[in-house]
């Protein structure tokens, strides 16, 4: 289907998965040369102080397991993904270099050309204006050949080397300009999906942190170690992905009011990617306020059974207080942390947005 005559919108996106899907394979591979790593640090190191208890039952079964046990990305346990399965090259450069030449080539891309959406008919149609140039310039290539026939030979071999150089000059812009609109389209792919798939996770966090609250008898001091020690892992988290969910939501509203309004004047693939993108923008948002949801339900939990667990009551009162203000959930770079009250106010300015546009289409304007 890719290679056959069929409308580039369908070749399009074809393309753009199959990258992205080479894209995950290499960081999963790069996650298991970490994990590796950790092994070969723990093996290099054993016994190496005399003076500890390493060597005991527990710890030679620790690093038994540790040399059995293949950590990283699995496929139902037939597979593990790694750079020596994938076939590739063992530095990880390969996952840097696509990250970060990605981005680069993208943001000259946009500071240049100004394209925030791609449209595959437009680029077709881009492409199209392109080869009659290249075709006009054969044209006059030829006809001032004919005109110029009695004209010396220096005179015309000049003027043909002009006309090659525009000719490939033309050619060399409309490849660069298919080759950064693809990786636009895929970048924009990739950062809704991973951030998809880290509202996920934090909704994730959320759900077991609560069950096994509820399921297991804590003493308050084991309470608010496991609560720390969730605390801790979501501001690790919010450290490496809270610029993520801040351009996802400073991009993701002007684009949705706007492209909301365009919707219905496109053709149906357009019509579907929009779809597409706001349904995955929409449900990741929601599932990140459910894992909030679920974390703000444990400071409740602590007030209801604060006679249970018989502690200090300034103690506990202290706990409270540290939990109501600093609360657990999936920030945007320290600006807004994702909740149900705080999706209702991005809605209200998706409408707002919406509804301006609608506007300015009617009285003719927009």
């Amino acid at each position: 289907m890719i290679f056959g005559p069929s409308d580039w919108s369908l070749k399009g996106p074809v393309v753009c998965n199959l990258l992205i899907y080479k894209f995950n394979l290499w960081l999963a591979a790069e996650a298991n040369r970490k994990f590796f790593e950790f092994r070969e640090f723990v093996y290099d190191n054993w016994g190496s102080d005399a003076s500890t208890e390493l060597v005991d039952r527990r710890s030679v079964l620790f690093l038994n397991e540790l040399v059995t046990t293949d950590c990283g990305l699995k496929g139902s346990g037939f597979f593990t993904i790694s750079y020596s399965f994938l076939g590739n090259s063992k530095h990880r450069l390969v996952a840097y270099s696509l990250i970060f030449v990605g981005f680069s080539i993208v943001a000259i891309y946009v500071v240049t050309l100004k394209i925030v959406k791609l449209d595959f008919r437009s680029l077709q149609q881009f492409v199209d204006s392109g080869i009659q140039d290249v075709a006009r310039h054969f044209q006059l290539n030829t006809n001032q050949s004919n005109i110029l026939e009695f004209m010396s030979n220096n005179n015309m071999t000049q003027i043909s080397t002009q006309l090659d150089i525009e000719i490939v000059g033309k050619l060399v812009f409309i490849a660069l300009h298919l080759l950064f609109a693809t990786f636009n389209y895929i970048l924009a792919v990739m950062l809704e999906v991973l951030v998809f798939l880290t509202c996920f996770a934090v909704c994730q966090l959320g759900y077991d942190f609560w069950d096994a609250v509820k399921s297991g008898s804590w003493s308050l001091q084991e309470l608010m170690q496991c609560y720390e020690e969730m605390q801790s892992v979501m501001d690790e988290l919010n450290a490496t992905l809270g610029v993520q969910i801040l351009s996802f939501l400073v991009a993701g509203i002007p684009y949705y009011g706007v492209n909301i309004v365009k919707m219905f004047d496109e053709n149906w693939f357009q019509k579907l990617e929009t779809i597409y993108f706001l349904l995955l923008y929409s449900s990741a948002l929601l599932l990140a306020a459910e894992g909030h949801r679920k974390f703000q339900q444990f400071p409740e939990f602590i007030f209801h059974a604060r006679k249970q667990f018989g502690a200090n009551h300034e103690e506990l009162s202290i706990f409270l207080t540290q939990m109501t203000t600093s609360q657990i959930g999936y920030k945007g770079f320290g600006f807004f942390t994702v909740r149900y009250g705080f999706l209702g106010n991005v809605l209200g300015l998706v409408l707002t947005h919406v509804i301006i546009m609608l506007q300015f289409k009617t009285t003719g304007k927009c």
